[in-house]
């Protein structure tokens, strides 16, 4: 059987030979998007080409990112707004909201 892991790719070899204890991980969703009234010009493109193609249900579209982070649990919350309104986010044009799911 040993003899069996020196033919395995190196990944699989560590993963094998380390004892890791599985940790159960959540999901942090970090939601950018602009503030309202700061004009969002891809999102009027998009809305635009949407009406072209003759749909006409879309009153306004507005782009945004989201960051999804796999987290221990919700603890970390505080240092997630940190990252989010220090890297994430350009918060004088942009807002931010965080998210947890299991």
């Amino acid at each position: 059987m040993v003899s069996d892991i020196k033919n395995l790719p190196i990944q699989v070899r560590l993963k094998s030979e380390i004892n890791i204890e599985k940790v159960s991980l959540m999901k942090a969703k970090v939601y950018v998007r602009l503030k309202n009234g700061v004009l969002d010009p891809q999102g009027q493109t998009i809305q635009s080409s949407i009406e072209r193609m003759g749909y006409d249900f879309a009153s306004e579209v507005r782009v945004g990112k989201v960051f999804e982070i796999e987290v221990k649990d919700e603890s970390c919350r505080k240092d997630l707004e940190k990252i989010a309104s220090t890297m994430l986010a350009n918060m004088i044009i942009e807002e931010y909201s965080i998210e947890f799911e299991a």
